[in-house]
């Protein structure tokens, strides 16, 4: 067409997914104002603004010095205690319920067919949904994991393959921050899909993982209920979560986590590590609340249960699409579908991208993930200017973009919602008492009240619009260590209830008829602050599998011991 260069316009042709591409990222960088709506942009004004654009290498503007306003602790309503009787699970979607069938059983996993059953669906996509299924067969023969999660695709092009592929060499490592892949990927053959009844198309691919069980649900989960009870994290759950998500980024950068000097105060790679033969780096590019999956308690995750991650492949035009689940330190990291390999390089590669236009650079590149999760690697404007190839942040995707999505996750548990990518500002104050390196993002995380200076400069350390800026994983380890073993010597530091932490598991319909989940009325089990520390003896209605029921008086499993 008249008018375009590749070379510089980076454009086939203004064709309709330029235009729905352009204005993709338009009402991110520069988002709407309230209604009334303004109306969008037309054809022509694009076209007049990205000719403009692409004459011309992209400029910093010069933004205003933002001096952060004085933190006014904001009043909370009444925190809201627990509800002793957990919600009903939602109703399962007609889609959704293929994957209850018998069919679907965890193959492979111990017993036969007639020794589990389906309790209810986890959640679901457009690749398809992962089921809850329980042993029910004799105790003597059951396997250690007695409630599996069963990962089903929906269709033959969903492939499961690589992502099980992935999860079994990360098993290897046997690190406690690894979602299980309780049975080795299974790829289908002619045979076996007449068998099951499948199309031949399933060939060569595989069909189902069966995975270890996340109980907890999920952050995002976890944050709706404190919402709702109006309860803040406490700074100390706050580390604990950010030393979660470094540990599982740890895994995707060097395939391990990171070890603390306690001597020396400070992290380090392990030995074992062999940089020669790890040359790439898995992005996650899907980093956030829905994704990052709650586990239980461990031996050496006392204070908070243990946070999980997992995954469905896709293809690259670079690189295949890893996807594996990672259990972080206390939290687990999840959904890696959107996972990619990156050679560690090449976030240095002056040159990386060639011979690709605007459209594809947002199909295959710039739009995976979610909106508002995504990094400057993807939404900045300089995406749009004829130096996007030599730009030191367009694009260049690496460990630091999962660093930034682990500072988004962070500033989200304030309820704030992740860093606005309209918003990049000067700070006017001392990062770890040195000059800010450069623009950053968050403008909304200075003035929270409640939290340490300590806290909101190693989460600002992560949200650096420059991608070389941020601080890497060996930094957050170090700080985070640093101010966790700070707190284990304040008396008045203490980790949160569990009952302010830990999901309650949602009964469905079937279950809530067992005899194990009837409502009876139990006493509470609370042991009051009175010589001889007698037990309560107050009543409360309560599932018949509830071991810790608590009266409306002494709910707060920190104040109360219990029997």
């Amino acid at each position: 067409m008249a008018g375009v260069n590749p070379a510089t316009q980076g454009t086939r042709n203004w064709s309709d997914e330029f235009y729905e591409a352009f204005r993709f990222w338009d009402k991110i960088n520069n988002p709407p104002r309230p209604p009334p709506a303004v109306q969008q942009k037309r054809r022509a004004a694009i076209r007049a603004s990205y000719n403009a654009s692409q004459a011309v290498p992209f400029t910093l503007p010069a933004l205003p010095i933002v001096v952060p306003a004085p933190a006014v602790p904001a009043r909370l309503p009444p925190v809201i205690r627990p509800d002793n009787i957990p919600l009903l699970a939602p109703d399962i979607e007609p889609e959704e319920a293929r994957y209850l069938r018998a069919r679907h059983w965890p193959r492979r996993h111990g017993g036969v067919r007639a020794n589990w059953s389906a309790v209810k669906i986890l959640g679901s996509g457009a690749g398809g949904s992962v089921a809850l299924w329980e042993w029910i067969g004799p105790a003597a023969g059951a396997p250690k994991q007695t409630k599996v999660a069963v990962k089903g695709a929906r269709r033959p092009r969903n492939r499961l393959t690589d992502e099980g592929r992935i999860m079994q060499e990360l098993g290897t490592a046997r690190s406690e921050h690894i979602v299980k892949l309780l049975v080795p990927r299974h790829v289908l053959t002619p045979a076996m899909c007449t068998r099951r009844g499948l199309s031949n198309r399933w060939n060569g691919r595989t069909w189902q993982l069966v995975l270890e069980y996340c109980p907890g649900g999920t952050l995002d989960d976890l944050l709706d209920i404190r919402k709702a009870r109006n309860i803040r994290f406490e700074e100390r759950t706050l580390w604990l979560v950010f030393e979660c998500l470094v540990d599982g980024c740890s895994v995707l950068e060097y395939g391990m986590e990171l070890g603390y000097d306690e001597n020396d105060e400070t992290a380090f790679v392990p030995n074992t590590y062999d940089p020669t033969t790890s040359l790439t780096t898995v992005v996650h590019r899907d980093l956030k609340p829905t994704n990052i999956f709650i586990g239980t308690r461990s031996r050496s995750h006392g204070d908070i249960p243990v946070f999980k991650v997992m995954a469905a492949p896709r293809r690259s035009f670079i690189t295949p699409l890893r996807t594996f689940g990672l259990t972080f330190h206390g939290i687990q990291l999840g959904d890696l579908g959107l996972s990619e390999h990156w050679q560690k390089v090449f976030a240095n590669n002056p040159n990386p991208w060639r011979h690709i236009d605007y459209e594809r650079y947002h199909r295959r590149v710039r739009r995976r993930g979610t909106p508002k999760y995504y990094t400057p690697e993807s939404f900045h404007p300089g995406w749009n200017h004829n130096d996007y190839q030599v730009s030191s942040i367009c694009g260049k995707f690496g460990s630091h973009t999962n660093v930034w999505q682990i500072g988004a996750i962070i500033i989200a548990c304030f309820n704030l919602g992740p860093p606005e990518a309209h918003l990049p500002f000067t700070p006017g104050h001392l990062i770890h008492g040195a000059n800010p390196l450069g623009r950053l993002y968050g403008t909304q995380l200075r003035n929270q009240p409640g939290l340490s200076a300590n806290l909101k400069d190693t989460i600002h350390e992560c949200l650096y619009e420059l991608p070389g800026n941020r601080a890497n994983l060996l930094t957050l380890k170090t700080r985070i260590r640093s101010a966790l073993d700070s707190m284990a010597l304040n008396p008045r530091s203490r980790p949160e209830g569990l009952q302010d932490i830990e999901c309650p598991e949602l009964v469905t319909e079937a279950q809530a008829a067992l005899p194990a989940f009837a409502i009876v009325k139990k006493q509470c089990t609370a042991l009051k602050k009175q010589p001889g520390n007698p037990q309560c003896r107050n009543w409360v209605d309560v599932r018949t599998n509830n071991i810790r029921p608590r009266c409306f008086h002494h709910w707060d499993l920190r104040e109360f011991q219990q029997l």
